[in-house]
């Protein structure tokens, strides 16, 4: 099951259609859920993520959005390891929060053009936090980790920016790898010691043999557009983009890239050593 998260003045039609998710689960038989914000609790229809109210687990929305995916779990045949959140803008950055919030509840997450955990904790935090990021993602990262509690996992986690985004900088999705880079590493072990690296590398040391570790965090950089959008038959037109490959808690050893409408631009890919 896939909970898919809208962004601001959006509808859950808005968000089903520019990313085909329903065609894409009919074809591979899984759940999408859409939840749909009200006009009573934003004007603007955007998910809370900057109020603090929001932030933390067993209030506001991450309550609300977490007994949506356990109702539907109870009422339904679902498999609770393959349960996973997503949204885009103000969905990107709750998806974020539910990944915190309510860890045991999904395998991994996705963030399109979203926000660290905590980058903002009120209102007039929220616009410079879209513009020129939150706080130090590293101290992020650890709030992150006390707020998961005893329900903590190693986060699997993919991200999405338009390099020419004019409404959340791409800096923030940098801020977005680093603070989950920090959040696993704690996650990992316990310890501040970079077991997990920037890059979502965990790294698992041995007597005498290399570094070896599953990729945790996956990134793609849309390169020319603002954000993908629909075309005039509704159509999602895919920006160009260069993605690294996410490498599954299994470690297989093949991984890559994918290099979509001829970039010119050649791929960073986090290799694991």
């Amino acid at each position: 099951m896939v909970m898919m998260l809208h962004g601001c003045t959006q509808t859950p039609d808005d968000l089903a259609a520019g990313t085909r998710m329903n065609a894409i689960a009919d074809k591979e038989n899984f759940f999408v859920v859409y939840p749909e914000q009200t006009v009573a609790a934003n004007a603007l229809k955007c998910w809370n993520w900057f109020d603090a109210a929001n932030q933390s687990r067993g209030q506001g929305e991450p309550l609300l959005l977490a007994e949506m995916i356990s109702r539907i779990s109870g009422s339904y045949k679902v498999d609770s390891r393959r349960v996973f959140v997503a949204g885009v803008s103000a969905g990107g950055a709750m998806a974020v929060i539910m990944g915190v919030t309510y860890p045991e509840l999904f395998a991994a997450i996705g963030v399109h053009s979203g926000l660290a955990y905590k980058a903002a904790t009120n209102l007039s935090e929220a616009r410079p936090a879209m513009a020129k990021g939150g706080a130090d993602p590293s101290h992020l990262g650890q709030l992150a980790f006390q707020a998961m509690g005893k329900r903590q996992h190693v986060m699997r986690v993919i991200v999405f920016q338009g390099a020419k985004d004019g409404s959340v900088a791409a800096l923030n999705a940098d801020q977005v790898i680093a603070q989950w880079a920090r959040t696993n590493d704690y996650l990992d072990d316990g310890k501040e010691n970079n077991s997990v690296d920037s890059a979502g590398n965990r790294r698992l040391e041995h007597p005498g043999q290399p570094l070896s570790g599953c990729l945790r965090v996956q990134r793609s950089r849309h390169l020319e557009r603002e954000r993908a959008t629909p075309d005039r038959t509704g159509e999602l037109q895919a920006p160009c983009t260069t993605t690294t490959c996410l490498i599954l808690p299994e470690c297989p050893e093949r991984f890559g890239t994918t290099d979509e409408c001829g970039c010119r631009n050649r791929t960073e890919v986090a290799a694991v050593e």
